[in-house]
């Protein structure tokens, strides 16, 4: 999996202003060194006397320093009030965007990104917020187009590559999704993130050995990182490599015992080798860590099917369809359920969905068909 991106945009203090070399209750708020910004600027905004533009400064800054203890509701109020003294500062509009959008609020701040580009339309910031808000209402393609102005504004921001990659990647386009991760890379040479998730992408596009790479580069940046490992291991058995797999995956648990992904994918593993008493215990584990993975419930349906243990083949492949109606293994392992069960015309319906959903493993795909046409001839005859 893509480590995500969760650092907010920093709101940048603009205002131009000059600290002169007494210590007064202004400089202290707006100094770099402040240890307590909050309290320094509350000083200067509890002081009636204070003039609009030292007023406006210490909200300004009092506000960012909200945002950076993670509370945007009071980040919120300062930057309000900002907008109404001040109406044609886009940095305020900027500041309120990212207030509202950490409080969840995410269409008011879509209205004020608006109304913050609308002021100042060359603000990199200002897009790459708006791709943020957009990339997390799913608008990826509205998300990309910001995140290419945001890029073309400021290409040394590696944050804005990334999030366009992400964006590519969110809409299948793996390979585009790899070359904004380069640039990142480029940008970024020693991040790990990066790597792996470049590794990701390639992943997804098959391209297995690009993947591994990235996968090692990551590690060698950050060797006792569960995710890395897990990813690696994955990659590893695409490539037939299973006992460097496994090694991978052993670290990965040895890292994190809890990681129910790491030990699904290891199940797995052990399903292709047809070792289904190793599968079948790592896919226990896996559920009882996480019971809302259809992957894992399918797959100990399969395991359980091989082993005789036809009901229970049933009842974990109803378990995967009732989190993921769209999971075409779990379908194809109902229908072989059903049809070892004599339930002919229900296995058939089974084999159908699982067929309908498009995306069945190439490989379980003729056998689908061809129970159909066989069960279909049955059930005519």
């Amino acid at each position: 999996m893509r480590v995500p991106l969760v650092a907010g945009l920093m709101v940048p203090l603009l205002v131009a202003f000059s600290v002169s070399a007494r210590s007064d209750p202004l400089s202290d708020c707006l100094s770099a060194e402040a240890e307590d910004p909050v309290t320094a600027c509350g000083i200067v905004i509890d002081d009636s006397s204070t003039a609009d533009d030292a007023l406006i400064k210490a909200l300004l800054r009092r506000a960012n320093s909200y945002l950076d203890q993670d509370d945007p509701e009071s980040a919120l109020a300062d930057f309000t009030l900002v907008t109404e003294k001040s109406p044609m500062l886009a940095e305020a509009w900027i500041g309120k965007a990212r207030a509202d959008f950490d409080n969840g609020d995410s269409d008011g701040a879509m209205e004020s990104i608006n109304k913050a580009i609308s002021l100042d339309d060359k603000d990199a910031a200002a897009y790459e917020l708006r791709g943020d808000i957009e990339f997390d209402s799913e608008n990826y393609a509205d998300a990309i187009a910001d995140y290419e102005k945001a890029g073309a504004i400021n290409p040394g921001r590696a944050d804005i590559w990334r999030s366009l990659a992400d964006a590519h990647s969110e809409q299948g386009e793996f390979i585009k999704s790899t070359d904004f991760y380069t640039l990142a890379i480029n940008l970024e040479p020693d991040n790990a993130d990066l790597y792996n998730n470049r590794g990701y992408d390639f992943l997804n596009a098959k391209e297995y050995e690009k993947a591994r790479a990235d996968f090692e580069k990551a590690l060698s940046f950050s060797p006792d990182d569960p995710l890395f490992h897990r990813n690696l291991a994955d990659v590893l058995v695409d490539l037939k490599l299973r006992d460097e797999a496994l090694t991978h995956y052993n670290k990965a648990l040895e890292l994190d015992p809890n990681d129910a992904a790491a030990l699904t994918n290891r199940g797995y593993m052990h399903m292709l080798a047809k070792d289904w008493a190793a599968a079948r215990a790592d896919l226990d584990q896996s559920l009882e860590l996480d019971e809302s993975d259809p992957i894992a419930w399918s797959n100990r349906s399969e395991v359980r099917f091989e082993t005789g243990d036809i009901n229970g083949a049933l009842e974990d492949a109803d378990q995967a369809l009732g989190i993921d109606e769209n999971e075409s293994d779990a379908w194809f392992n109902k229908a072989q359920a059903l049809e070892a069960r004599g339930n002919l015309a229900d296995a058939l319906s089974a084999y159908r969905s699982a067929i309908e959903r498009d995306n069945l493993p190439e490989e379980r795909v003729p056998l689908a068909k061809e129970r159909i046409t066989a069960l279909e001839a049955k059930l005519k005859g």
